[in-house]
């Protein structure tokens, strides 16, 4: 499916996406595909999933030869982040707001919270390779990234070697400086 997913209709693509869990072997196999057009298919079919158990596989295409590849990898990861970053708050509130003293309800809270753990280890894996290959890619949108999850990712943020800690925080300062986001918050807090 990732071959032909550039000429499919929208139904068909949103049919794809929803079949994703029965798709990871094909899409681990299509991001290493010799066609630039099938790993840019791959990668649009993670983003619009929103798996972040594939995450992986776009820390991956950050290596990728092809420059349009590495951009729509680190345009990926940007959103499946922010999105993460925004579901996770929403869920964490209506976690702490559920305080039914029922014993099914807090047999899913903590299914829930497990759920929500597992997916954001999976994404600060991917965060924490693609912060590992800045110097091959230089995509700031990795560096805002990691920014906003700056409290887990403290030590690959600010503990690197000397040259790439200092290519990282140039990147930093840059992403900073240009678009300080209110969600940036915890990373001024860490930075200081």
């Amino acid at each position: 499916m990732p071959v032909l997913y550039d000429r499919l209709d929208d139904p068909t693509r949103a049919q794809i996406v929803t079949g994703v869990p029965r798709l990871f072997s094909a899409l681990r196999i299509n991001i290493r595909h010799s066609r630039g057009q099938t790993r840019l298919n791959t990668l649009d079919i993670i983003r619009r999933s929103n798996c972040l158990r594939l995450s992986y596989l776009v820390a991956y295409a950050l290596r990728d030869g092809s420059p349009n590849v590495r951009a729509e990898a680190a345009a990926t990861l940007f959103e499946l982040t922010e999105k993460h970053c925004e579901s996770y708050a929403e869920t964490t509130a209506l976690l702490r707001d559920a305080t039914e003293p029922d014993s099914l309800l807090a047999h899913a809270v903590v299914q829930v919270l497990r759920l929500l753990s597992e997916e954001r280890r999976h994404l600060l894996s991917a965060i924490r390779e693609a912060l590992g290959g800045y110097e091959s890619h230089r995509r700031a949108e990795v560096i805002k990234t990691a920014m906003f999850l700056a409290d887990e990712l403290e030590s690959d943020l600010f503990h690197q070697s000397t040259l790439k800690l200092g290519k990282l925080t140039h990147g930093m300062l840059e992403v900073f400086g240009s678009t300080p986001f209110p969600r940036l918050a915890p990373f001024t807090y860490v930075a200081l």
